[in-house]
């Protein structure tokens, strides 16, 4: 099976990659950064240029596009939002036209389902609440209209609170193990928040699962079923970095925000079409993380 990647070289198309060399996938990754391998194909292009890829996308006749590029997160501007937009339209408009996709898998976020708590489900959609989520549900609207015109699968990957090694420095469990390490404090403002937290090498194999089954166009929720609190987190990395006392100076003189909205993924439909389910605890996944960060 051919796969046409956008967003490869970023934090979950990396881990992406490499599960899915590992599974024997020809592989063709689109991107501004130039790579080297020898391991997969590699195009520097411009997504936004269609004369950058054009011919050797054609060439290459992917079975299946996995598009994971979104320029410039955490800027979630209009400006921004809108340009990501067209640009993914534009983009998989034109390789669906020169290629014969069977299937087209997509990076959503679970910020898309706005003002929900408690457990979502795949079959919620949900609500735009600014620029990025409508950027988003205007994206996947587009998407269901195209599965009707060119008749190919499609998955929208809803993804949770991913997390792992090489995320960004600023992502919460980089920021806290970095403050930790220099005897500081991370800017904490809710430490009482819980969130669905999701390893990254099982968000991997959840796209690996999707490339792999007969699907059933629609969304995939991708995260832990379960929730965690910043709190949490934070006695995890102090213990691990035998920084005991740093997590009660946090949360000192902090409410419990009894109307917090805390949510997380109803991963039913996940499980049973895709036959995934996530295999690394929060416990796990944090100390795999933490030891790449050690090792650094």
């Amino acid at each position: 099976m051919k796969v046409l990647i956008t967003g490869g070289t970023g934090f979950i198309g990396k881990h992406i990659v490499e599960k899915l060399l590992k599974s024997q996938y020809e592989i063709l990754i689109i991107s501004r950064k130039s790579i080297v391998s020898d391991t997969f194909n590699f195009l520097k292009a411009d997504l936004e240029i269609r004369d950058t890829y054009i011919k050797q996308v054609t060439n290459f006749n992917p079975d299946v596009l996995i598009h994971l590029a979104w320029d410039d997160i955490p800027n979630f501007s209009l400006n921004k939002s809108i340009q990501n937009l067209n640009t993914s339209i534009n983009f998989i408009s034109t390789i669906l036209d020169s290629c014969d996709l069977k299937k087209i898998l997509i990076s959503g976020s679970c910020f898309e389902a706005n003002n929900i708590k408690g457990s979502i489900s795949e079959n919620n959609i949900g609500l735009p609440k600014d620029n990025f989520t409508w950027a988003k549900h205007s994206l996947l609207l587009w998407l269901k209209s195209q599965h009707y015109n060119y008749n190919f699968e499609y998955a929208w990957m809803r993804i949770f609170y991913s997390y792992g090694p090489g995320q960004r420095e600023k992502s919460l469990i980089p920021s806290i193990y970095s403050a930790f390490k220099n005897n500081d404090l991370p800017d904490i403002r809710k430490p009482f928040n819980k969130n669905d937290y999701i390893y990254i090498s099982d968000v991997a194999n959840a796209f690996e699962a999707a490339l792999g089954n007969s699907i059933k166009s629609g969304i995939y929720n991708i995260g832990s079923g379960k929730i965690t609190s910043v709190e949490e987190i934070c006695r995890i990395i102090e213990k691990h970095l035998c920084k005991e006392g740093f997590t009660d100076l946090i949360i000192k003189n902090k409410l419990k925000d009894k109307m917090n909205n805390y949510f997380w993924a109803d991963n039913s439909t996940t499980k049973n079409i895709l036959k995934w389910e996530p295999k690394v605890d929060i416990k796990e996944g944090i100390f795999k993380t933490l030891k790449y960060f050690d090792n650094l």
